[in-house]
């Protein structure tokens, strides 16, 4: 999308023509920018990790009492506030986890600490308390709880409207908006032969 609109604006400015090449192949490396330089520049090849970061820690999921939460700590400072929240700001000093590299390095050990002072914890609770430490974290939500979420926001995702064999249907609204543009209605898709006759006195006469 943003190629054929650079291409557009190419177009306005020089008043030539834009030819787009664009493989699949290379829009997935694009999409993995960290297992990509992690090959070119040390040999790395990456293996499954589950939810957790590559190279940072902790940044991953963790198991709170009734769900997971993602934590996502990018640097030393933000441990130490982690260690001081969970109780044992001596984490923060302690060899395994004096940097990044140390703690990506003792990830297993680390993740039980955490788990350990989540499970206790409702996930909206520890996230809550993350929060207010300003730790970056959230609650994995569901898919249903996900769009819960969206239809009570101001920009609802999810819309309802009638079909005229199935009923009340929802349907994804767009997701890209512009203050210049009006928030379009979905159309339902037309039923068979629905169109005939417009088709036939606009077309054909």
């Amino acid at each position: 999308s943003w190629g054929i609109l650079a291409a557009l604006y190419d177009r306005q400015q020089s008043q030539a023509g834009v030819y787009l090449d664009i493989a699949m192949l290379d829009c997935l490396f694009s999409l993995m920018p960290t297992p990509v330089a992690q090959w070119m520049f040390n040999g790395d090849i990456a293996t499954r990790i589950g939810n957790r970061h590559p190279l940072s820690t902790p940044f991953g999921s963790f198991q709170a009492a009734d769900k997971q939460v993602v934590i996502a700590v990018l640097n030393s400072h933000q441990f130490a506030r982690l260690c001081q929240l969970m109780g044992q700001p001596q984490l923060a000093n302690d060899r395994r986890f004096g940097s990044d590299q140390d703690r990506t390095n003792n990830e297993a050990a680390l993740k039980q600490i955490i788990e350990t002072w989540l499970q206790p914890q409702l996930a909206q609770d520890a996230v809550a308390l993350l929060a207010k430490a300003s730790i970056p974290a959230s609650v994995v939500f569901d898919m249903q709880e996900a769009l819960a979420l969206a239809q009570q926001s101001d920009r609802p995702f999810i819309r309802h409207y009638p079909h005229p064999r199935l009923g009340d249907t929802a349907m994804m609204a767009q997701p890209v908006r512009a203050n210049a543009w009006a928030q379009a209605d979905i159309q339902v898709a037309p039923t068979l032969g629905e169109h005939n006759e417009l088709f036939f006195r606009q077309q054909l006469g």
